[in-house]
């Protein structure tokens, strides 16, 4: 029988009981949280800021060129001629884009007083001018300058020429004129004023002198021996024209 003086295990098991508080700690509980979340909105836009203002940026540009720090750009392509005009016969290279810049063909007198079976001789060359890119030229048939004398036509239709490539000025005069073998240096043989060139004539880029090597040319006009009496006593102006293109 237990001992009425004894509490019982079971009922002092645990802390002595106390007056319920639940709803009052449940409150500051409440508000402590409130303020902690406060505080660490607080902390946490505080860092937020801080980093914004106070982080290490750094930026690199570059830009586009070519080795050796030029700009991008675009290359050249020009030619240039040299009819043996200069002094003594020297070379002069010039541009002669237009007629009223062309450079004059020197056929020598004989030009000027052709007969049926006379061949006149003009050596000529063509480059590429410095910084230039090599390219290609190709030979367009003569052409009449404008207002031309009476009688010209008559002499245009019937003179024949031929061009050839390789044939250096010393070679190209009546007593030293050999037609190349190599077809591929024909450009025009014995064919009327209007017919063009049948082979495109390479031109080099510019080299270590500053321009492109030149290409000799030789040019030779003849009045066919079977020129008759209408032919007598005319003149004409001719005009050739080199087209040139990139390589």
């Amino acid at each position: 029988m237990d001992d009425p003086q004894t509490p019982s295990t079971r009922c002092t098991t645990g802390a002595p009981a106390t007056p319920d508080r639940g709803p009052r700690r449940a409150r500051r509980a409440g508000r402590w949280a409130r303020a902690r979340a406060l505080l660490a909105g607080g902390l946490v836009l505080g860092v937020g800021g801080t980093v914004t203002l106070a982080a290490w940026t750094d930026t690199e540009w570059v830009w586009g060129g070519a080795d050796g720090g030029g700009n991008v750009q675009t290359a050249t392509f020009a030619i240039e001629q040299n009819v043996w005009n200069g002094t003594s016969g020297a070379a002069q290279w010039r541009d002669g884009a237009d007629r009223s810049s062309a450079g004059q063909l020197d056929f020598t007198v004989d030009a000027a007083r052709l007969v049926p079976g006379r061949t006149v001789y003009a050596p000529m060359q063509l480059r590429t001018k410095a910084g230039s890119e090599a390219g290609c030229v190709q030979l367009d048939g003569a052409a009449l300058a404008a207002g031309s004398p009476a009688g010209a036509q008559v002499l245009y239709d019937a003179l024949r020429y031929t061009v050839v490539t390789g044939v250096g000025k010393a070679a190209c005069t009546a007593g030293t004129f050999t037609l190349p073998s190599s077809l591929s240096a024909r450009q025009v043989v014995d064919a009327p004023l209007t017919t063009a060139g049948t082979q495109r004539v390479p031109l080099a880029a510019d080299g270590p002198s500053g321009s492109g090597g030149a290409v000799d040319l030789c040019f030779a006009i003849t009045l066919p021996a079977t020129a008759d009496n209408t032919t007598q006593g005319k003149s004409a102006q001719l005009f050739w024209k080199y087209d040139a293109t990139l390589a």
